[in-house]
């Protein structure tokens, strides 16, 4: 949270094309990270056994690393070959693929600890020290370039600053599952980044499919406007998503059938506190966005207005989505977020072509995403109740 809120100065600092760029390559690294990942930290919290975990860490690390240097090599190519602009944005990718990847992988380290003061120490000091950066990084130069270094340095001395110097990668007590689950062969490692990668590419493919349909000022627009309303409530999400998995993982582990209620429960929490979000957001975003990003921003508060019912539902889906695969279920959430991916491109793009509007094609994408959320949290429901019935050794095969 504490990240957003240089997004006020940032667009007083740099021209929206600039801000666009940066936001179109933030959106490319946060797809790409499951890539970077490999999502391994799904599983590093119910690992078996230390070396287990130290293996899925080094192996996300390395991959993490690998990813940004792929990355820059091809944007090195691309300018070379003449294709400036896709160079540039390769090459501002790079370096957040690589730092989204092993956040997420130091991340699940002190969730498998329940070190979760460390954890919230840690998103919050993050987050505090890339704002502060960023500002002061594009005041000295208004370039993308700079506000992409500030994001680096922040949470890369968050990451130092809050980690745990001792104690190995020796689990908490009741936090780690059956070993079957933490399994990562190379099917298994394969749908599980595929479904990363879907829902990662769902999240920021309305920022991108702007700047491909309507330009970089449009794609500044929507960027900053995911970036103020969208990105706080994706945060709450991740972070609710962590205390998910902390609060699952001594369930799997007991062995006793109780995934059910307790998915259940949760999902009715986050659901109200998505209804009371929603309007917040809608009301709120939308009359204070303009004010907030300065002129030139108009259009910022009619597009968190459209998005405030997506926005809000980022609290109940991503917090819910990694039990699916932490309980085995990755292929059917494959299928899930494919589906989901499919149908927010085919709805915004149809409503670009037909109307020509920046804001039709937002309200298409949003309405195509609450039906794939409500389709997401049915499923999950349905797959923690067949994964208790076969814990008790019953056939229930019904939703």
């Amino acid at each position: 949270m504490l990240m957003l809120s240089a997004l006020p100065f940032l667009t007083r600092l740099l021209a929206p094309g600039v801000l666009g760029n940066y936001l179109v390559a933030n959106a490319f690294a946060l797809m790409l990270q499951p890539v970077a990942s490999l999502r391994v930290e799904f599983l590093i919290p119910i690992a078996g056994s230390p070396s287990a975990v130290d293996a899925l860490v080094r192996r996300g690390r390395l991959a993490s690393l690998g990813t940004g240097v792929v990355v820059a090599l091809a944007g090195w190519i691309c300018t070379w070959a003449g294709a400036d602009a896709v160079g540039h944005i390769a090459l501002l990718t790079a370096p957040l693929s690589s730092l989204y990847g092993l956040f997420a992988i130091e991340n699940a380290v002190l969730i498998r600890r329940r070190a979760l003061g460390r954890l919230a120490a840690r998103n919050a000091l993050g987050g505090a020290l890339t704002a502060v950066l960023q500002v002061a990084f594009a005041f000295v130069s208004a370039t993308a370039l700079a506000v992409v270094a500030a994001a680096v340095l922040g949470r890369g001395a968050a990451v130092l600053v809050t980690g745990m110097r001792s104690g190995g990668h020796d689990r908490a007590p009741g936090t780690s599952a059956p070993e079957g689950l933490a399994q990562y062969g190379g099917r298994r490692a394969f749908e599980v980044i595929s479904v990363g990668l879907l829902s990662t590419a769902t999240l920021q493919v309305l920022t991108v499919m702007m700047a491909f349909l309507f330009g970089p000022v449009s794609a500044g627009h929507v960027g900053a406007s995911v970036r103020l309303a969208g990105a706080p409530m994706g945060l709450l999400g991740q972070g609710l998503s962590q205390v998910v998995q902390a609060g699952v993982s001594p369930i799997l582990a007991s062995g006793e059938p109780r995934l059910k209620l307790a998915v259940r429960r949760l999902a009715l929490r986050l659901s109200f506190g998505a209804l009371v979000a929603a309007p917040v957001v809608g009301v709120g975003g939308g009359l204070l966005a303009p004010r907030l990003l300065g002129p030139g921003w108009e259009q910022s508060g009619a597009i968190i207005a459209l998005l405030a019912a997506p926005f809000a539902g980022q609290l109940v889906v991503a917090p819910l989505n990694p039990v699916l695969v932490m309980i085995g279920r990755e292929r059917i959430l494959l299928v899930v977020q494919g589906a989901r991916l499919v149908m927010s491109v085919i709805a915004t793009a149809a409503a670009a072509a037909l109307t020509g509007s920046v804001l039709y094609a937002v309200a298409s994408f949003g309405v195509a995403t609450m039906i794939a959320y409500v389709l997401t949290i049915w499923i999950i429901l349905r797959e923690t109740k067949r994964y208790d019935a076969a814990i008790e050794g019953t056939d229930d095969s019904s939703p």
